[in-house]
């Protein structure tokens, strides 16, 4: 399950997931852990507006709405501040989908989230990314009900095992 880099309990923890079943993870979480601000690279097959949500400009606007419930511009340290403030953790799916089809912004992407990681816990779900990352990391190949437990504990310290079998 783990490559050798285990998580700290700190602002910041990264979970790659190849394959199927980190979208279920995350509309599980979602559900059940309030504290969240999920954005998804990636909807569905159907989804008209698909590039617009890989545009670093887009991501930042949905992340405005998300927190402020308007269409204000504001700098990203106030969108950083605001997330610190609610204690939320930013869940990001699909990073995978930025350097696949607009590789032009990753690097914007990529510097967001180091810097925001100050601020609070990230988690970005991805299938691995050929962009070298220095970030914590769990591999997640086969998933069962046991690493389930372990990154509900180690990531959100969700211990109650009637959530953890739910999300699972």
């Amino acid at each position: 399950m783990d490559n050798g880099d285990s998580p700290a309990l700190c602002k910041s923890s990264y979970l790659f997931k190849p394959g199927v079943g980190k979208s279920h993870f995350v509309n599980s979480l979602v559900e059940i852990y309030p504290l969240n601000i999920l954005y998804r690279f990636w909807v569905g097959n159907q989804e008209s507006d698909y590039l617009e949500r890989l545009k670093f400009q887009n991501f930042l606007q949905d992340l405005n709405v998300k927190l402020f419930h308007d269409l204000k511009n504001r700098e990203i340290t106030d969108l950083f501040k605001e997330i610190e403030r609610r204690k939320l953790t930013l869940i990001i799916d699909g990073l995978d989908h930025v350097e696949n089809y607009n590789s032009s912004e990753l690097s914007r992407f990529i510097k967001f989230i180091e810097e925001l990681k100050e601020y609070c816990k990230v988690i970005v779900l991805s299938r691995p990314l050929v962009a070298k990352l220095d970030w914590k990391k769990h591999i997640l190949e086969n998933w069962n009900k046991k690493q389930t437990e372990f990154v509900l504990e180690e990531l959100f310290h969700i211990t109650d095992y009637s959530i953890q079998k739910e999300v699972f």
